[in-house]
C-alpha cells in the first residue's frame, strides 16, 4: 500500500530534485561563466543568473499563489520589504552559487542552497555541493540525510544527532570580521557559508559561528533546528528562532553573529571568541 506523502516531505523531495539539477547546472558552466562583479561588490557568474531562472522556473506553480514567496540573491532589488515578505506562510531561500569566488578558480568550495522558512523559521532545506558530489537534505521527517558518491557508488546516510567530544584544539568555522569575535582558537572557513555550514554538521569541529545573509543561511540553520542544534545571537545570547525585521538588517544580512553547535558544545564556542566570556554561555 503507497502512503500519501505529507507537506514537509513533498517539499523535501522538491527542494533536494532542485539543488540536485541546479548543482549540476553550475558544474557544467563553470569553464564558460565569466564572472562580474555586482554594485555591492561581491562576484556574480552567469551560473548564479542560470541556477536562479531554473528554481523560479520550478517553483512557479507555488510563488502564483499568495502564501509563498521567492527571496533569491540575485533578484532582491526586486523584493518588497523584509516586514511584506514575511507576511507569506512560506519563504523559499535560495543561494543559486553560494561561495563565487572558490568557483571562479577552480576550488570545491561551492554550493547550491535553497531553504524553506515557515513564517520565518527555518523549516526545510537542501544542499549540494557539486565537485564534492555531496547531497545534505532534510527529509522531511525529522532527519538530515547525507548522499555522497564513492568509488562511483552513491552512498546515503542520515546524519547523527549527537556531539562529538571537543578538545583545546577542536576547530570551527568562523566567517565573522567584527573584532569583538576574533577567535582565539583553531578556526577554518572555506569561503563558502553554504560549505561551512554543511561541514559543521559532518565533521568533526565544534561549531560555526557566521554573520551572513539569509540565503547563506536558510537551508543549514534548517538541518540545524533538526538535528537539535543550539542556535544563538551571539552579543544579545539569545535564541535564534526565525528570520524578520528583529533579526535582519535592511540588506537581509544578520544584525547579529549566530553561533550555532550542540548545545553541549556552546560553552566551548564562547569561549573561543575575544571579548566573550564562556561563563555567560549557560
Amino acid at each position: 500500500m503507497f502512503t500519501q506523502k505529507t507537506e514537509a516531505e513533498h517539499f523535501a523531495s522538491l527542494l533536494k530534485s532542485i539543488v540536485l539539477e541546479g548543482g549540476k547546472m553550475a558544474r557544467a558552466m563553470r569553464s564558460t561563466a565569466a564572472v562580474e562583479e555586482k554594485a555591492d561588490k561581491t562576484l556574480v557568474t552567469a551560473a548564479d543568473l542560470a541556477v536562479t531562472d531554473l528554481v523560479k522556473n520550478r517553483l512557479e506553480p507555488l510563488l502564483k499563489q499568495d502564501n509563498h514567496t521567492l527571496i533569491d540573491e540575485e533578484s532582491i532589488n526586486e523584493l518588497p520589504s523584509i516586514e511584506e515578505v514575511f507576511m507569506s506562510e512560506y519563504q523559499w531561500v535560495l543561494d543559486p552559487v553560494d561561495g563565487t569566488s572558490p568557483y571562479s578558480v577552480g576550488l570545491p568550495f561551492y554550493a547550491v542552497s535553497l531553504g524553506l522558512l515557515k513564517n520565518g523559521e527555518p523549516w526545510l532545506g537542501a544542499a549540494y555541493l557539486p565537485d564534492m558530489d555531496e547531497l545534505f537534505w532534510t527529509d522531511g521527517k525529522g532527519n538530515v540525510m547525507h548522499q555522497v558518491t564513492v568509488c562511483g557508488a552513491g552512498k546515503t546516510s542520515m546524519l547523527q544527532k549527537e556531539a562529538a567530544p571537543v578538545y583545546d584544539d577542536t576547530p570551527i568555522f568562523h566567517v565573522v570580521n567584527d573584532k569583538d569575535y576574533q577567535c582565539t582558537g583553531y578556526h577554518v572557513d572555506t569561503g563558502s557559508s553554504v560549505v561551512n555550514g554543511v561541514l559543521a554538521i559532518n565533521s568533526n569541529v565544534a561549531g560555526i559561528i557566521d554573520q551572513a545573509k539569509i540565503w547563506d543561511l536558510a537551508a543549514v540553520m534548517a538541518m540545524y533546528k533538526t538535528l537539535g542544534f543550539k542556535m544563538e545571537n551571539a552579543h544579545s545570547r539569545t535564541e535564534f528562532i526565525k528570520f524578520g525585521t528583529e533579526t535582519l538588517e535592511a540588506n537581509w544580512r544578520l544584525k547579529e553573529p549566530c553561533i550555532a553547535a550542540f548545545p553541549e558544545n556552546m560553552t566551548f564556542m564562547y569561549s573561543k571568541f575575544k571579548n566573550l566570556h564562556a561563563e555567560k554561555a549557560a
